[in-house]
């Protein structure tokens, strides 16, 4: 028994006189096993990835050379000035390199107060600007200028009055309209056409 009681304290041993006098001892809650341990929740409202934002479908409707025009005015602020084509391509990102190339080319070509050009300071290009010019003539293209319009009414009064009866002016003020359609631009070339050869 020596070695058990020298674990308790110095005392003798624990019947009889010596040791708790003064009452019971203090009553210990037995340890829970860990097997009874509260289990933690699982964590059930970890947050989803985000879904992606789908385009808008008024985007999706509009024409790349709506677009581009977009571009242009917002680069610009609607002053007519020049725009980097490295700029534009990046305002449509979501849109093929060559579809954005070949209706450049068609702007430029099929309206006058669009004009293509290259930037006369090539220390300033970058590879991105390379990469972004559109080629006309074996010569790269890297700014854009789309011209405003001198008469906004004019492609109204075409439309009005038909393409055989507007005036002179009036083709011609609407053949370079901005919002003048492709079909419609067609149309008044192949009267002022069928007017040369009169």
């Amino acid at each position: 028994m020596g070695g058990r009681g020298a674990a308790f304290g110095k005392g003798g041993d624990h019947g009889g006189g010596g040791g708790f006098t003064g009452g019971s001892p203090a009553q210990v809650e037995p340890a829970v096993p860990a097997t009874e341990q509260p289990k933690a929740e699982p964590e059930t409202d970890a947050p989803e990835p985000p879904m992606p934002v789908p385009e808008p479908a008024a985007d999706r409707a509009r024409s790349t050379e709506d677009r581009i025009r977009d571009a242009v005015a917002e680069l610009t602020r609607g002053d007519g000035g020049w725009a980097g084509i490295t700029d534009i391509r990046k305002a449509l990102a979501d849109v093929d390199h060559d579809e954005v190339t070949q209706t450049l080319r068609d702007m430029a070509r099929n309206n006058p107060n669009i004009h293509l050009a290259p930037e006369s300071n090539r220390k300033t290009l970058q590879e991105e600007d390379h990469a972004a010019a559109i080629p006309v003539g074996g010569e790269p293209q890297h700014l854009i200028v789309i011209q405003p319009v001198q008469d906004p009414d004019a492609l109204g009064r075409v439309q009005a009055a038909g393409f055989a009866s507007a005036t002179d002016a009036d083709l011609e003020a609407a053949r370079v309209h901005h919002g003048t359609p492709s079909t419609v631009y067609d149309q008044i070339r192949a009267e002022q056409k069928r007017r040369a050869q009169q």
